[in-house]
């Protein structure tokens, strides 16, 4: 158990193994690989692993060449996930795209796409693998496909230096999300071919084939 520092993290997620509410995500300081670790009984869960579960081992067995782990590792809230979460949770939480966002003017979202504003429909827009939904001049709706040949990033999207989504696996993206503390609307469809997400007024929709992200959309509620 660490010592000091064991405030409760904002947003209860319990431990399934002792019961208390101070599960933080660490990284080892070497690697920079990231994990979930209580802070009261050591249970460690490795990045994307189902934390309501008893699914678990200890800090101890993650690294045992270590004599005393805690001085090896560091807490790693506020860092970025990888390149393609963290494009997701860009998405979702900020509707924020490779130089899109929600709110933005129609004729500049037209313009990262490539479309000319004047012949482009009312309405939904398609560019390549990208959907762009307007209401009057106003982006309200982002989504994205993945066919199994990889995206076609439209007009200048494949210039940003924002990071790049990518077929993540359905267990990474959905706890990305969760992580980044985007509250789940309906967590899964029984076929778990799916889930729906809602924060700040978004509604965040993704779709899996054979287990990797296969389409996912942001829009306003609204929409």
């Amino acid at each position: 158990m660490k010592p000091t520092d064991r405030e409760p993290r904002d947003g209860v997620e319990v431990c399934p193994d002792c019961g208390q509410d101070i599960i933080r995500r660490y990284r080892v300081r070497a690697t920079g690989e990231q994990f979930w670790l209580c802070e009261e009984c050591d249970a460690v869960w490795r990045a994307g692993a189902d934390r309501s579960v008893a699914d678990f081992f200890y800090l101890s067995d993650f690294l045992p060449a270590e004599p005393d782990p805690w001085k090896v590792i560091e807490r790693a809230e506020g860092t970025q996930q990888p390149g393609p979460l963290q494009a997701l949770v860009d998405l979702a939480a900020k509707g924020e795209l490779s130089g899109l966002a929600l709110g933005m003017h129609r004729a500049d979202a037209l313009t990262v796409v490539g479309v000319p504003p004047d012949p482009a429909p009312i309405g939904v827009v398609e560019a390549g693998d990208v959907s762009l939904t307007f209401e009057a001049d106003t982006l309200v709706g982002v989504s994205v496909r993945f066919p199994p040949t990889g995206v076609r990033w439209p007009g200048l999207m494949p210039a940003s230096t924002a990071p790049r989504l990518t077929p993540v696996p359905r267990p990474e993206a959905l706890a990305a999300l969760r992580d980044a503390g985007v509250e789940s609307l309906s967590a899964t469809w029984p076929d778990d071919r799916a889930a729906e997400f809602w924060i700040d007024g978004r509604r965040v929709r993704l779709e899996f084939d054979q287990g990797l992200l296969s389409a996912v959309g942001v829009s306003r509620a609204s929409n």
